[in-house]
């Protein structure tokens, strides 16, 4: 699969299905959560026989940016895009972290009279632990774990951890 063009410092993405799972993100040693439905069942394994399958429901023409994108840049595309979660990925389309219009929010209250959000990069406060799902993951089980963690979002990655998709 070729990977996508940069263009400027937003990375539009046409994603396809693959098979994904948790990926150890930024290499700090922080890993993605494996999160079980109480009935023990692996993530994503729904034994409906009616389940929709992640791929069928998930936006993937996803805006990213790359960890090195100013917090100036991702509020801007956050508001231009009219979204609220922003995937930060590397070179090679691997998820690094997740950002949010909230996440911004807060930077904002906590800078004092200087302009500290303008010397902010991605990389500094982006999400780096997170829940994530493949393309053939159950949406229910999705769901379920969307509204248990009370998460926004649910990136969707092949199984080497490139982002395919989202789930919001």
């Amino acid at each position: 699969l070729p990977l996508p063009r940069l263009m400027h410092i937003a990375v539009p993405w046409n994603m396809t299905g693959g098979r994904g799972g948790p990926v150890t993100v930024d290499g700090v040693g922080e890993e993605a959560q494996d999160v079980s439905d109480a009935s023990g069942s692996p993530p994503g394994l729904c034994l409906s026989h009616d389940c929709v399958p992640a791929r069928q429901v998930m936006t993937q023409d996803v805006l990213a940016v790359r960890p090195t994108t100013p917090i100036l840049t991702v509020s801007s595309l956050l508001s231009e895009h009219h979204i609220r979660h922003m995937p930060v990925v590397d070179l090679g389309g691997r998820l690094k972290g997740l950002l949010t219009k909230r996440d911004i929010i807060a930077l904002n209250h906590s800078a004092s009279s200087t302009n500290i959000e303008g010397e902010q990069l991605a990389c500094h406060i982006m999400t780096r632990a997170l829940t994530t799902a493949s393309p053939s993951d159950c949406m229910h089980m999705i769901g379920k774990r969307m509204r248990d963690l009370k998460h926004g979002c649910c990136p969707i990655l092949s199984e080497d951890g490139v982002l395919r998709g989202i789930i919001t």
